[in-house]
């Protein structure tokens, strides 16, 4: 099966194992390039992997730095078509660091690329396979290969490389390509395939030149008439001579034009020799001063199959211009070309000289290339379904790889649409059109690209590629009691069951949402502010709305300007994913039956005899609906009569039968029964209040296109229902569908929000939450933690003051409202909660501004990672670290790891006092206070012992819970009412939910319980203590 859509990009996780070197080879680095005479913005490598040694099998590769950060962003491998072509074709023309200025006396001059991937991403430019661009091998039998074996030996390279790279080997893993690209990597660990069957992307060429007016309606007609539909052919072998006519005339028909894009012009008959510099754009002229792509070349070599070549097992037919010795017409290589076989060139990229391996080509004419993997449909249903993310992308006027094949092969998944056809934007312009499907499948097109859609629409390219999204909440309230809020001593599951708690109690009543793009200091915003209420706009029997609100929550919305009136009368409803499910049974609405599977139990009597008497009466309509439509003598009443005794009724313009259910068991029992009259029968189910079904409808069909034009309007009937009552959760769901990172100031509070107000019920523990999550937001980005790990706001979580610290520190980002079109200055004095959105975005910004420049402000590129990785948990609360760091500072000078088993939580006291007092008294009621320990309040209620040392709070605890064992003033403490407790005790009232106002009553209350269930997180956990911790009396 041939993959020949735009590109794919697909999450991977290699599972690999490496040999750990330091770090990248110094002999790979590129300190310069031939025609460029500036700084590189990140470094540059390039070399050769040996994949064969006993053979000198070498595969050759460029890789280039993000400029961003290097540490964090994703790995890229780029893989150009052919089969054959060189990865280089992508470096030079497309999205590379550099644009390329030819000049006549074979020389060029590099500009640096404002449109480059490696703004965001590290990648890897490969040659592959063996023979093809620098890449090379001793054996001249390796130069005929195919698809499995091109992949295992990709595999290979990237196992060898990240052993070359081993920094990089925490980084996400992506690999991107286009045209025949698609088919170069289904073995690399079964991750990605990008490959699609010659029935969608053969087929079709004859529609989409219709579509775009290239050929007559009346040639389209015929040939569809004649062809019935199959076009691909190229032997024209299984077809009639007419059809093969009319294939030839639609082909001689568009053969002047350029298949690439049908926009650009074709140079017919231009050898390579006899171009001229003078026939460059003159874009060229003005190099820098134009955001339009540099059209740099007019003749382009196998980016995909030769039109109309037949994608099947076999050897893949190559150009017969490239066997030649000549280029294919239309598009020129000439400034690759002569740069990469640029003597100075090949040795400053570490490639072999001219004559050890011969010219550089662009795609190698010394290939036997074969195609052997067949249909990838299932390895690439099995990969989405597994969790890896997809995105396909087409240029809307390549009539190579038409735009309508990639459709029509992601339609062929069999997936949910799950986020409409619509226009995406970028410069505040429509710049093409997405579909979202479920399993993480997108489909994109941009608009006026061609076959290389970064060549032609490189602002666009980048656009879809980098974005990100900030978004900041309004809610009712946070907590309701000093304890309730996240500190350092929760683990990951204390943390999640607090910020639970606050979720479902609290409401949102406005949601600020900023889309953004970081390219180098310039920050481009496009923020939004949305007003939320919750009603039941139904009015279908929805459960009620309730929420609780904070006064002090809502005196300080007051004072930032919040219109409550507009949110209560004007603010957008939602439902919830889970709610709109509910509201198809509440609606009334028949729906269209799922398909039904044989139950495995045993059929009883009274199963059969039910099942018996419903065939008949269906078997009886039927026919009926079969004779009313052949018969025309009979008058209106005779018909009605027969109608009204065989129990008929209307459904729209069409007859159908409704049959009461009392139970479950028999809706299973008649829609098994109806499939053996599938043919023109189509069964709705009747819901009922209770959102059970009290009844089957069938639906009588005159046809086989009546039937599916049937389901086409149930179909379109829900979605319209579904987008009415969905309300704001089309936003969250376009955020969701997007894949784009999420940048939130509070991950865990912001996302449980988001997850029971749109999504469904919280889990009830935190890595069913995470799991939950991450399938609806896979990127997100914990701007309170990120702060942490840089040392100006390492201590800060106000976003106003991280703001003022950070312009101290000469951070040079310029921030510009995209639909203003002109900069934007902040109030960090008085913030306005709309604002607040776009001050995550620049503080984000800022933040990667200031890790590129100064890498010795991260503690470890390890830790750095997890902020952009899926593990939610690890970036929800500073407590998820590493186990096994004892005594490890972390954060700020004041830190340090310890125990859960350490902590003591003790209440009761008799008399009120301040920490420093109470620490006095315990060092004189017991020896164990001898060593060196820590006393902090919690609350009013109760304080918390940290003991440094383990031993020494077991100690306590036995001698406060053991009579026998107590003397002198701790005995009189514990006789005044002292209580004590471990850890467990206040993991315990967090799961129970005891959420009382004072610690001391919850800790009483889970003492008390009798609950039997096992904790579901029993391990000792480590908590970063600070001795800054401590409560301020004055916000309780």
């Amino acid at each position: 099966m041939g993959w020949l859509v735009e590109a794919i990009i697909a999450s991977i996780l290699l599972s690999l194992c490496f040999a750990i070197t330091e770090s990248a080879p110094k002999s790979a680095l590129i300190t310069k390039l031939p025609g460029f005479n500036g700084s590189f913005p990140s470094k540059h490598y390039a070399g050769y992997v040996a994949i064969d040694k006993q053979r000198n099998k070498n595969l050759w590769y460029y890789f280039v730095e993000s400029e961003r950060n290097a540490s964090v962003d994703p790995v890229v491998l780029w893989l150009n078509g052919g089969p054959g072509c060189s990865s280089m074709d992508g470096f030079v023309y497309e999205h590379g660091p550099f644009n390329f200025e030819p000049k006549k006396k074979n020389s060029h001059l590099l500009h640096l690329n404002p449109y480059s991937w490696s703004k965001v991403s590290n990648i890897i430019y490969l040659d592959s396979p063996v023979g093809v661009g620098f890449s090379y091998s001793n054996d001249n039998a390796d130069y005929t290969t195919d698809d499995t074996k091109t992949a295992s030996d990709s595999h290979r390279f990237l196992l060898e490389w990240f052993k070359m790279f081993p920094e990089f080997q925490s980084n996400p893993f992506f690999i991107s390509g286009e045209s025949y690209a698609g088919i170069y990597v289904p073995t690399l660990a079964a991750e990605v395939v990008k490959v699609t069957d010659e029935v969608f992307d053969g087929n079709a060429l004859v529609p989409f030149t219709h579509g775009m007016g290239l050929i007559s309606d009346e040639l389209y007609e015929e040939t569809k008439l004649l062809c019935n539909g199959t076009y691909y052919t190229t032997d024209h072998t299984g077809v009639s001579n007419e059809c093969a006519d009319k294939l030839k005339k639609v082909s001689d028909t568009v053969s002047l034009l350029n298949i690439y894009n049908i926009l650009e012009p074709c140079y017919h008959g231009t050898s390579l020799s006899s171009l001229d510099i003078e026939f460059l754009p003159k874009s060229l002229l003005t190099l820098g001063k134009t955001e339009k792509p540099m059209a740099v070349r007019k003749r382009m070599f196998g980016r995909a199959w030769p039109l109309g070549a037949v994608v099947r097992p076999g050897i893949v037919p190559s150009w017969s211009q490239l066997l030649e010795g000549s280029g294919v017409p239309c598009i020129d290589d000439t400034v690759a070309t002569k740069w990469l076989n640029d003597p100075a060139v090949r040795k400053a990229v570490h490639a072999k000289e001219e004559r050890q391996i011969g010219n550089w080509e662009l795609c190698s004419s010394q290939l036997e290339y074969r195609h052997d993997t067949g249909s990838m449909i299932e390895y690439h249903r099995n990969l989405t379904l597994s969790g890896f993310r997809a995105l396909i992308f087409s240029g809307d006027h390549d009539m190579c790889v038409p735009y309508t094949g990639s459709e029509a092969w992601t339609k062929a998944m069999g997936y949910k649409v799950v986020d409409e056809w619509r226009p995406w934007i970028s410069n505040n312009q429509a710049a093409g059109f997405t579909q979202g499907y479920a399993n993480n499948l997108t489909f994109l097109t941009i608009k006026g690209a061609g076959h290389t859609v970064p060549e032609y629409k490189p602002r666009e390219s980048l656009d879809f590629y980098s974005h990100f999204i900030a978004l900041s909440l309004q809610n009712t309230g946070s907590y309701a009691a000093a304890w309730h809020r996240v500190s350092a001593i929760d683990t990951p599951q204390t943390s999640y069951l607090k910020a639970k708690y606050a979720a479902e109690r609290y409401q949102i009543l406005q949601f600020a949402l900023c889309p953004f793009s970081l390219h180098g200091s310039k920050l481009t915003v496009h923020p939004y502010n949305f007003h939320l209420f919750p009603r039941d706009e139904l009015k279908c029997g929805m459960p009620s709305y309730s929420f609780s609100c904070q006064a002090s929550r809502l005196t300080a919305m007051a004072r930032e300007g919040f219109d409550f009136n507009t949110c209560i009368y004007e603010g957008i409803s939602y439902l919830s994913r889970a709610q709109e499910s509910a509201s198809k049974f509440l609606s009334g609405n028949p729906i269209l039956a799922d398909l039904v599977t044989v139950s495995s139990s045993p059929a009883t009597v009274a199963d059969t005899v039910f099942v018996g008497r419903i065939r008949s009466r269906v078997k009886n309509w039927r026919q009926s609906c079969i004779d009313s439509g052949s018969k025309t003598g009979d008058d209106d009443l005779v018909s009605s009569l027969r109608r009204l005794v065989l129990g008929s009724e209307q459904y729209g313009s069409r007859l159908c039968l409704t049959i009461d259910v009392c139970s479950e068991r028999q809706v299973q029992l008649i829609l098994e029964m109806l499939t053996e009259f599938s043919d023109d029968v189509v069964p709705l189910l009747v819901a009922s209040k209770s959102r059970g079904t009290q009844a089957v409808r069938t639906v009588f069909m005159s046809s086989k296109e009546d039937k599916d034009l049937f389901k086409r309007e149930l179909q379109d009937l829900e979605k319209e229902e579904n987008r009415r009552v969905r309300g704001f959760r089309e936003v969250v769901d376009l955020i969701s569908s997007s894949q784009k990172p999420v940048v939130s100031q509070n991950y865990l509070s912001d996302f449980t929000s988001i997850h029971t107000k749109f999504l469904g019920p919280l889990p009830s523990n935190v890595d069913d939450f995470s799991s939950s999550l991450s399938s609806a937001f896979p990127n997100v980005v914990d701007l309170s933690q990120f702060m942490k790990k840089i040392s100006p706001v390492s201590n800060i979580s106000n976003l106003p003051a991280a703001m003022s610290s950070l312009n101290r520190f000469f951070v040079s980002v310029d921030v510009e409202v995209a639909n203003q079109g002109c900069p934007v200055k902040l109030n960090e004095g008085h913030q306005s909660h709309g604002q607040n959105a776009v001050m995550i975005s620049q503080l984000f910004a800022k933040l990667c501004t200031i890790q590129k420049s100064d890498q010795l402000t991260v503690q470890s590129n390890e830790e750095l990672q997890a902020l952009t990785s899926d593990e939610h948990a690890n970036s929800a609360t500073s407590c998820s670290k590493k186990a096994g760091d004892e005594n490890v500072k972390v954060w700020s000078k004041n830190s340090r790891r310890v125990s859960s088993e350490n902590l003591v939580f003790i209440w009761g006291l008799a008399k009120k006092m301040t920490a420093a007092k109470l620490k006095n008294v315990l060092q004189k009621s017991h020896p164990v206070f001898a060593q060196d320990f820590d006393v902090k309040y919690l609350d009013r209620s109760c304080a918390i012992l940290v003991f440094w040392e383990s031993g020494p709070s077991e100690t306590f605890l036995n001698a406060v819970n053991n009579e026998e064992q107590l003397d002198g003033s701790l005995r009189e403490m514990v006789a005044q009412g002292l209580r004590a407790s471990g850890y467990e005790t206040y993991k315990r009232a967090c799961r129970l939910g005891f959420w009382e106002a004072d610690l001391a009553k919850s800790l009483d209350k889970a003492l008390e319980s009798s609950d039997t269930d096992p904790d579901w997180d029993t391990k000792p956990s480590e908590i970063d203590w600070s001795n800054e911790l401590a409560i301020n009396f004055d916000e309780l």
